[in-house]
């Protein structure tokens, strides 16, 4: 099992819940100081490639491609990049989405439909499939 995709996830949120604690608006200055702290982890890690973005409000603030996607032909990262992280955003997402449960946010009952998600061929956005069901992966036909 290779640990470096969860390396990258939790190097991203540590270095973000360090940025979140700070009370103050990002400037240029600070995007550099998050630059330079990320690049330092991503050699210290061993990362080859990461590439970040930074959102306030639901715009895009900044965003940053570091070290290589392509190690061999010296190709940068960025917002288009695709990793390969297997099933770990899963884990991630899972606990995401536990916390807006736990916060009164979402209900695992809700329909998917209450969230724009169309599953596509015969199902779509069904009201009948709940939040559970794809947290379960009984989307198919478990109603309960």
């Amino acid at each position: 099992m290779h640990k470096r995709p969860f390396a990258i996830f939790i190097l991203i949120i540590a270095t973000s819940a360090s940025l979140r604690a700070q009370d103050h608006r990002w400037e240029s200055a600070n995007f550099q100081s998050f630059e330079r702290r990320l690049e330092q982890l991503r050699l210290k890690y061993h990362i080859p490639g990461i590439s970040v973005g930074v959102m306030k409000g639901k715009e895009l603030a900044w965003a940053k491609g570091l070290g290589y996607a392509d190690v061999e032909n010296k190709l940068p990262p960025d917002e288009n990049t695709v990793y390969q992280v297997a099933s770990v955003t899963k884990t991630f997402g899972s606990i995401i989405l536990m916390q807006q449960v736990e916060a009164g946010k979402i209900s695992l009952d809700d329909p998917i439909n209450q969230y724009g998600i169309n599953l596509g061929a015969r199902w779509g956005s069904d009201p009948r499939i709940k939040i559970k069901h794809l947290m379960t992966h009984t989307a198919m036909g478990n109603r309960h």
